[in-house]
């Protein structure tokens, strides 16, 4: 198995983390402040409890590579998608 999803768990909290605050990422982002720990800390564990989030960790081997969110709300009835890869990762280029 080369390439595949596995699904996200507690110790993948600042793995996470330090992507969401990747200098690249908060610069294409909606809010380009920094993510506080703290703040991500309390978000992380109210998604990884939410039975209407799905988060998983793009695998390339044993060498995470991106993270995919998919985040189903109740009055949209279709989920939204959210997709970070690593910094200095194509992740077009690792699905080839």
């Amino acid at each position: 198995m080369k390439r595949y999803l596995r699904k996200a768990t507690l110790q993948d909290k600042k793995l996470i983390y330090n992507w969401a605050n990747d200098p690249d990422t908060r610069k294409n982002s909606f809010n380009q402040e920094t993510i506080k720990w703290e703040d991500h800390e309390a978000w992380y564990d109210k998604r990884m409890a939410d039975d209407n989030t799905k988060m998983y960790i793009f695998m390339d081997f044993f060498m995470a590579i991106g993270q995919v969110r998919l985040d189903v709300e109740d009055d949209l009835k279709s989920p939204l998608a959210d997709i970070l890869s690593e910094l200095g990762c194509k992740l077009s280029d690792s699905l080839d």
